[in-house]
């Protein structure tokens, strides 16, 4: 199975990376160099002490499908002095029948001599379909888009990130605690929370890292290893 898979373009005041894109992030919230940590948790955007941002994009089972399957994002961090950043982050998707977006503001502050970090972020969630595209036989009286065809609910969340010293640290965030109600048509259709959770341990080599993600009781887990 053959992706068509783009580059991801790292805008730093020091650097430059490349990565994959939105389908292909993990869940990291403990590596604070990474250039996606800022879609995983607020709590650690202030340790990296500098300008920093992503764009992407990237086309899904393009030709498979037989639809125009799109995942983009963008993130921005700018840091307010030594203890403190703002960040924007923006992941859409979209295909012919629906789209979805999720674009929030990130505050993230350090404390204990840079080793404690604790950050929110305030969520808009957009749901639609496209009913133009829809096939010809469709009902758009049908119960499920009496409502309309689109929905947008706002949301928050939580981050932490602890680092006693460069050789280890942790972060782990809850986000969607609202529960909003994301349900296009009559029914009660309620986000889950997600829960993330990652260790890393720093050496001079190499440095393994390890998360876990739960969202609606599945579990998601991850190891990898990063040279130093």
């Amino acid at each position: 199975m053959r992706k068509q898979i783009s580059t991801i373009l790292l805008v730093s005041a020091s650097c430059g990376t490349v990565a994959t894109a939105q389908t292909n992030l993990n869940f990291n919230t403990s590596n604070v160099f990474s250039f996606d940590h800022a879609f995983h948790s607020p709590g650690a955007i202030a340790f990296p002490q500098r300008l920093q941002g992503a764009v992407g994009t990237q086309w899904l089972f393009a030709g498979l499908a037989g639809d125009d399957l799109r995942s983009s994002l963008g993130n921005l961090i700018y840091p307010l002095g030594d203890n403190s950043a703002v960040g924007l982050r923006a992941a859409y998707f979209a295909s012919r029948l629906f789209q979805q977006g999720a674009y929030s503001v990130l505050f993230g502050q350090k404390f204990f001599d840079d080793r404690l970090g604790i950050g929110i972020n305030a969520n808009l969630l957009s749901y639609a379909y496209d009913r133009n595209n829809f096939t010809p036989d469709f009902d758009l009286d049908d119960p499920v888009l009496a409502r309309g065809a689109s929905k947008s609910a706002f949301s928050f969340g939580l981050g932490f990130f602890f680092q006693p010293s460069w050789r280890f640290a942790l972060g782990a965030s809850v986000d969607h605690l609202n529960r909003p109600d994301i349900a296009i048509g009559n029914t009660d259709f309620k986000k889950h929370p997600v829960f993330k959770m990652g260790v890393l341990f720093n050496s001079t080599a190499f440095s393994p890292q390890f998360d876990l993600q739960l969202e609606n009781r599945e579990v998601a887990l991850q190891g990898s290893v990063r040279k130093s």
